[in-house]
């Protein structure tokens, strides 16, 4: 190449600015060979055939060569150029080029800008993570929406923060006490400032000169204040008050893209027995889930392994205190199964090579919970710098950012808000995509090089006995490839040739021999159906039961779109525990791990299992909550504790 001049213009963009899209005139252009010899680097040589073509062309229109692309003109056997005209417009200079017979096409010298948008924020400089997450290169593109709101179930919000006031619907906030009673009451405590850290994530105001930007620059945060005692922590039954009025104001509808839930519990109940209809709070959650909003849970900050019971005591607390944890406990709301729009969320930090890398004690920072089965995804967790109450106190030196109202805190608290605000961010970008979608897109384009692990199994035996790669099931959290990837998504679904619906299957006669159910699966929303590996979760449901059966087996894909269910053979949920059912006829219905294909049908068949075992016997479970009637279900269950700041200190307990 004779000259090849490229170059990035790197600029810090405001709203009110406007840029040229073209470059003032120039015109690229391909020209014909006008010879039989053959176009190449010696006859686009300054004393060359095509080179001196190009010129007398050219300069016949007043303008000059200022660039000929030799390795592209050589391979297409034509005269790749830009031409440029000092006294012509670049319009006047392309339609004279276009005219000429001796020009196959030209097109006008277009600008190009680096894909990120940087804010004009004091402190941006210090929040790593809206970098590490690509939202900078979303920003170009929608920077939120005054339109979209996400709910936050918390501790509280300054309302009167000036980098939080014009983003918060004060009118949809709300407060509840000790008895579950609506206050008007749903200002951040003023010694906790949980709520306010959190809600700067998703959408503190940017660009104006002062503190941090959120995920969104703009959108509308819904405060859900939680009532608090030291003691007691935060109650099931507050959680579902919130989530019950989120659901109703979604009805009524209020565009509620997500909802952040930066806290969890542990208790001593199996996934696989309370994801179910007779649980409360799944019951809540599932309501809000199925009305379309995307739930973003916090994994916790205990250093263990999420859905699986914890092989150890906490070992943070001295025998006459109260454990957060005991042995054989499991942590929610995170280890839930079957809620189809919920996001488990690890965090994650930058090791002293800028590689991201799972949260743990080694960084000095919050140990995150991890698991690539319950754990969707990560996001930083680590030295997130955010809003806190303008009265807050800093309880250590690494808090303090020397700036009034502001803070840095690790967790997976913090990591959650991250994933809450994108998914705003995309349903800005794309108004018309479903929470399903955004959902799926956040899991698409997640980079898996990061905090991913591959293998089909993990040992959560000795908590400390893994490696950072088993952090979540997805990767890192990358927005800009989530946006990039949900249109396809969208079109997908639009496209998709079989809807999946509750009997989108057909199955085979279960012979006394072979004693397999064969599944044939349909489609999914997007036009994708069960490949080979694919892990299936099965209920099967046995006829003139009281109520639905909760118990369900898994299955895995041996033969693309087909699930076989040896009868005879059943696991249970860990993949381990064989089980046995009795003979009967009974309903199957299934749902693949991800809940993106699912179905059933309600012609019943008859199982003809062996009778030798009850074991695994399926049991008929109680009636529960429902989206209508989850006032009724305010139960006083296990209390829950926020997922931040919570660096174990051995001869301390837990640092809060």
């Amino acid at each position: 190449m004779k000259k090849f001049v490229f170059a990035f213009i790197l600029l810090i963009l405001f709203s009110s600015s406007a840029f040229a899209k073209t470059v003032p005139g120039d015109v690229l252009v391909i020209f014909k060979n006008p010879s039989e010899n053959k176009v190449g680097a010696a006859s686009l040589a300054s004393d060359g055939e095509h080179s001196a073509y190009a010129a007398s062309v050219a300069s016949a229109m007043d303008a000059r060569v200022a660039i000929t692309y030799d390795t592209l003109s050589e391979n297409s056997n034509e005269i790749f150029a830009l031409v440029h005209s000092d006294t012509k417009t670049e319009q006047e200079l392309l339609q004279e080029l276009l005219a000429r017979p001796d020009v196959k096409g030209a097109s006008l010298n277009h600008i190009n800008h680096l894909a990120s948008k940087t804010p004009s924020d004091t402190l941006y400089n210090l929040q790593w993570g809206m970098k590490a997450i690509k939202a900078d290169e979303v920003w170009d593109k929608t920077t939120g929406s005054s339109s979209i709101y996400v709910a936050v179930i918390d501790s509280g919000i300054d309302a009167t923060h000036e980098d939080l006031a014009g983003n918060i619907a004060t009118e949809y906030c709300r407060g509840y006490d000790a008895n579950g009673n609506v206050i008007n009451d749903y200002s951040d405590i003023a010694s906790m400032g949980h709520g306010s850290h959190v809600s700067g994530i998703i959408g503190a105001i940017a660009d104006n000169d002062t503190g941090v930007a959120g995920v969104n620059w703009k959108t509308k945060i819904i405060m859900f204040k939680l009532h608090y005692t030291e003691e007691e922590g935060f109650s099931d039954a507050s959680i579902i008050l919130a989530l019950q009025d989120i659901f109703s104001l979604v009805r009524q509808g209020v565009n509620i893209a997500s909802v952040n839930i930066s806290l969890g519990g542990w208790e001593d109940n199996a996934p696989d027995k309370i994801s179910n209809s007779s649980n409360p709070l799944w019951s809540a959650l599932r309501a809000v889930s199925d009305a379309g909003v995307v739930i973003c849970v916090a994994a916790g900050n205990e250093g263990q392994a999420v859905g699986v019971p914890t092989p150890i005591d906490d070992p943070y607390t001295s025998v006459d205190e109260l454990r957060k944890y005991s042995k054989g406990d499991y942590v929610y709301p995170g280890s839930f199964l079957n809620i189809p729009n919920m996001i488990v969320v690890a965090a994650a930090s930058q090791d002293v090579n800028g590689k991201i890398i799972r949260s743990g004690e080694e960084d000095g920072e919050s140990d995150s919970n991890y698991s690539s089965k319950y754990v969707h995804i990560a996001a930083p967790g680590s030295h997130v710098v955010s809003t806190v109450p303008m009265d807050y106190e800093y309880e250590s030196d690494t808090e303090s950012v020397g700036v009034t109202g502001y803070a840095s805190w690790p967790g997976t608290s913090m990591a959650t808000p991250h994933v809450a605000g994108a998914v705003a961010l995309l349903k800005a970008a794309y108004p018309k995509a479903t929470g399903t979608q955004i959902r799926r897109a956040i899991f698409k384009g997640a980079d898996g090089n990061y905090c991913k692990n591959d293998s089909d199994y993990v040992s959560y035996e000795d908590p400390k006995a893994h490696t950072k790669d088993n952090t979540s099931k997805y990767g890192f959290l990358n927005v800009r490839a989530a946006y990039d990837a949900l249109p396809g998504i969208m079109e997908a679904q639009a496209n998709a040739t079989t809807k999946p619906t509750a009997y989108n299957v057909t199955t085979e006669f279960v012979s006394a021999t072979s004693k397999v159910l064969t599944l044939n699966v349909g489609e999914n929303d997007y036009g994708e159906s069960a490949q080979v590996g694919d892990k299936f979760y099965v209920w099967l449901t046995k006829q003139l039961a009281a109520a639905a059966d909760d118990d369900y087996y898994v299955t895995v894909v041996k033969t693309a779109g087909q699930l076989d269910i040896d009868v005879n053979n059943l696991y249970e949920e860990d993949g381990e525990t064989k089980a046995s059912i009795e003979a009967g006829t009974y309903k199957v219905s299934y749902k693949s791990e991800d809940g993106t294909i699912s179905g059933g049908y309600d012609t019943p068949v008859e199982l003809e299992a062996t009778t030798s075992s009850t074991s695994g016997n399926i049991s008929s479970s109680g009636s529960g909550c429902n989206a209508g009637v989850l006032a009724s279900c305010l139960l006083a269950l296990p209390w829950l504790v926020l997922y931040s700041r919570q660096k174990q200190v051995k001869n301390g307990g837990t640092k809060n």
